[in-house]
């Protein structure tokens, strides 16, 4: 069975625990560097791994669409999609070279960009568009997770859309070219932050004497624990939000993030999961105040059992008034965690927060 990544860095701090209660006693440089390689590497290890498999079953569905063929598709993007949900918080470093962040996906989607730029490729039909390098240069739109789900959940996906007519064929082609783009991405951050002379690892080594990225150590602990806090705010504010809209009658579904293939709320139940391991792993052992120790790990339990409770998916949820409430208990739920991560965690780690990068969404 495939391991997926909280399973692995929960069997790491298990360990880590044995020796160092708490994961406490050390240096920035050697918090930094096993945040890196049991933490940041491995995650983007299994979305290299994952978005391999993926592009392998989008070639073997092209080749023999069938419904078979299509259910491993769909299973094989699920397992990728849960691997860029679980480090997807993750907005510094290799991922921002090049816009990798939003080529893996564009969401919120707010202008419908992504359906009407792959709508415009469909109809084009030109082989071109997507050759890699010039398709990876092209609209961000229709290069990732968001894109391919259109072709793969929408109402109308059936294997007649993927039938020997020149149209199936191309919207076959547009469809590994996507998982190829997937892959080839995710193996060039795994190679930016572990494989090359000038790789990220290094920056994190060398920032307590200062490099091109940090004047000190202090910098990049504080961007891992800005772009913890700026998830939780994504989850409120993108993910339960804009569904959930001011009321029922303003309930809008179809904002929910992956509402196709309805795992919305397995993105976030993915997201609270890897949070919870990023803080266990960087941050725990340098808070000497139990009590807000505890209050944090009370706060992600229940933000995760708040999640178990709603009873149908996040886009039908927000529509029905008992399921909406337990919505809007989770998000109440997440956004005192999010409080925590605003003022008493920083506090206590003598660490900023900085630049929010969804100030101004």
């Amino acid at each position: 069975m495939r391991r997926h990544f909280h399973q692995l860095i929960a069997g790491f701090i298990s360990g880590v625990a044995l020796l160092c209660p708490m994961i406490v006693c050390a240096d920035d440089t050697e918090t930094l560097l096993r945040t890196a390689d049991h933490y940041i590497i491995p995650a983007y290890q299994l979305l290299a791994e994952s978005t391999g498999q993926l592009q392998d079953q989008a070639q073997a569905f092209c080749e023999t669409p069938s419904d078979q063929t299509l259910q491993s598709l769909r299973a094989a993007f699920n397992d990728a999609m849960d691997d860029w949900q679980s480090i997807q918080h993750i907005r510094f470093g290799p991922v921002e070279f090049l816009l990798r962040g939003p080529r893996f996906q564009l969401w919120p989607d707010k202008r419908g960009s992504v359906g009407k730029h792959l709508a415009r490729l469909l109809e084009s039909a030109d082989p071109a568009a997507l050759e890699p390098r010039r398709f990876a240069r092209g609209s961000v739109a229709v290069q990732g997770f968001s894109a391919l789900e259109r072709l793969l959940f929408s109402q109308q996906t059936s294997i007649k859309q993927f039938d020997t007519s020149d149209a199936g064929r191309f919207r076959c082609a547009v469809l590994v070219t996507i998982a190829h783009n997937l892959a080839h991405m995710a193996g060039g951050i795994v190679s930016d932050w572990n494989n090359n002379v000038d790789a990220f690892r290094q920056v994190f080594a060398s920032a307590a004497t200062g490099n091109a990225y940090y004047e000190n150590s202090r910098e990049p602990l504080s961007n891992l624990l800005n772009n913890l806090h700026t998830q939780l705010q994504f989850i409120v504010e993108q993910k339960l939000d804009r569904p959930l809209g001011s009321s029922v009658a303003r309930a809008n579904g179809r904002r929910a993030e992956s509402w196709r293939s309805s795992r919305s709320l397995r993105n976030i139940q993915l997201n609270l999961q890897s949070l919870q391991s990023l803080y266990q792993v960087t941050f725990v052992g340098g808070i000497t105040d139990p009590e807000l120790t505890s209050r944090i790990a009370d706060s992600f339990d229940q933000a995760s059992q708040r999640l178990t409770q709603i009873p149908t998916p996040l886009h039908e949820a927000v529509t029905k008034p008992e399921a909406r409430q337990t919505v809007m208990d989770l998000r109440t739920q997440i956004s005192q965690l999010q409080g925590l991560f605003a003022g008493p965690v920083p506090q206590a780690l003598d660490l900023s927060l900085g630049f929010n990068s969804l100030d101004g969404d």
